[in-house]
């Protein structure tokens, strides 16, 4: 409310008449008439008309209120439940190899999106020695109900002998990408 362009900017910029003030905020808070004329009415019912000072104080308070109830609806609105998704990370020897695995998965549509970041160092260990390689590592976003499949198909095009495939619950996710990345993993 109190930042650049929140709503005590408006009172600060368009005064205290209601019709300087109200119209900016209607546009900014997606406010209708009815809401508007609503706050009119609750004013004129609490407030006397020869209190002015009461009644810009009242309509002030009132619609920091509103504006403040609609930006955290507009803010809950943004984010939701994306517990049926995955991120599942692979590495792979090359970005090569790497590219080849997320094409596969992306047109199988077993994947909505696959991240290739490059240059990383891994240290492990196998068959008793400690190594050290140079790896890309892919981040997989899928269905939880993909992962079987996902695997599948990592194992089939992978060169290593036990490919990485670890995966983690994603708890939410901006709806907007939450609803694309559920599009583009439909079986």
């Amino acid at each position: 409310l109190n930042a650049p362009g929140g709503v005590r900017d408006y009172f600060e910029r368009y005064g205290s008449s209601i019709s300087r003030v109200i119209k900016p905020m209607n546009n900014a808070m997606g406010w209708d008439k009815k809401t508007v004329q609503r706050i009119h009415d609750e004013m004129r019912k609490e407030v006397p008309m020869d209190q002015r000072g009461k009644r810009l104080e009242w309509r002030n308070e009132r619609l920091l209120k509103l504006a403040a109830h609609k930006l955290l609806e507009k803010e809950k609105d943004k984010v939701c439940d994306a517990s049926q998704f995955r991120v599942a990370w692979v590495t792979a020897p090359d970005e090569k190899e790497g590219t080849k695995i997320a094409s596969a998965l992306v047109s199988k549509k077993l994947a909505a999106c696959v991240n290739i970041v490059p240059n990383l160092t891994s240290i492990y260990s196998w068959k008793g020695k400690i190594e050290q390689d140079k790896e890309v590592l892919l981040m997989v976003k899928t269905r939880a109900s993909l992962i079987q499949d996902v695997t599948k198909c990592v194992e089939s095009l992978h060169p290593y002998d036990c490919p990485e495939v670890i995966t983690a619950t994603l708890d939410e996710g901006r709806k907007g990408y939450v609803n694309w990345l559920s599009k583009n993993t439909e079986q």
